[in-house]
């Protein structure tokens, strides 16, 4: 199974401790997995997996003692897989189960914000099962839930917010879709929702991959510094050879030619290493203010001769 079918399997096996953080998860299930936002003649929910089915309807029979009918449906076209409808039709005692469930969204509103941080949670986990996927976090950071109105995303927002989780919102088609993209939004989401088993595997590919991140800027990081080392010692070289057919190492002062001959000698070294070679050895600032007189040295040479060449 993927990661998302993972964590919502879990969370298919996590009940609220109370009776109203069960009924904010329930009607987290129904108003997002349902199909027109009302209730009062009965609903329908359709879901991706039995397990969220069974969660489903454990829900209602704990409330009320009601026929509860699950069918399952192959998914069409190209879609794999199945959908599992859960279905209560209005019946005797199903005005018992509305005392319990908000009878439209817009009551849901009211019930959902009366509630406290795990009345919030219950609900977003029900949202969750209902309707929303996690990217898997070897790829990337990505939660969405995707809504059927806009009303819905912004209960969710705030339902989140309650619990210090930011959501966003963008429309994909028009349909808005309510998501977040930190990795460590996304663990404090699985924390509060109960999928402890989905948090510690994705604070595992967490670290794996801020470990592998730290090695490739590393790695980067010396690579360039590395071709820079190069970079300058091809100038330093290319300044030496100037100096030597024109007016001959000899020439230079003693401090600069043991400098420019160890350079000729050591293409590759760095200035540090070529301080170290110097009898007696010299730091590599100093060093690098000899290289820096050399390259001086062997400019005005070559623009003295490109003079020359303009005046014949």
């Amino acid at each position: 199974m993927s990661f998302s079918q993972n964590a919502k399997a879990e969370l298919s096996r996590v009940f609220p401790p109370s009776i109203q953080g069960l009924i904010c998860e329930l009607c987290g299930i129904i108003y997002y997995a349902g199909d027109n936002g009302q209730i009062e003649d009965g609903f329908s929910i359709a879901v991706g997996s039995a397990a969220i089915a069974r969660k489903a309807y454990t829900m209602v029979k704990k409330l009320v003692d009601l026929t509860v009918t699950i069918m399952v449906r192959n998914k069409i076209r190209l879609q794999q897989g199945r959908t599992y409808i859960v279905a209560v039709e209005r019946q005797p005692g199903y005005d018992r189960l509305l005392d319990f469930l908000p009878a439209s969204e817009e009551a849901l509103a009211e019930v959902i914000t009366a509630g406290g941080p795990s009345e919030m949670a219950a609900f977003l986990r029900g949202s969750f099962l209902a309707c929303g996927s996690i990217t898997n976090p070897e790829k990337n950071y990505h939660l969405e839930m995707v809504c059927q109105r806009q009303g819905q995303a912004e209960m969710l927002v705030q339902a989140a917010k309650a619990c210090n989780v930011d959501f966003r919102v963008s429309h994909r088609k028009g349909v808005p879709v309510v998501y977040v993209k930190e990795g460590e939004q996304i663990v404090h989401f699985l924390n509060m929702a109960g999928a402890n088993n989905a948090l510690l595997t994705l604070e595992n590919i967490r670290v794996w991959k801020e470990l592998r991140n730290q090695v490739n800027r590393r790695v980067n990081c010396e690579t360039a510094n590395m071709d820079k080392t190069v970079k300058a010692a091809m100038e330093q070289i290319r300044a030496i050879k100037v100096l030597a057919d024109t007016i001959g190492l000899s020439k230079l002062p003693k401090s600069l030619q043991g400098v420019a001959r160890l350079r000729l000698d050591y293409p590759y070294a760095s200035l540090k290493e070529l301080g170290t070679l110097l009898d007696p050895p010299i730091s590599k600032s100093a060093v690098n203010h000899r290289m820096r007189r050399i390259e001086k040295l062997a400019k005005e040479l070559t623009n003295t001769k490109g003079a020359e060449g303009l005046d014949t």
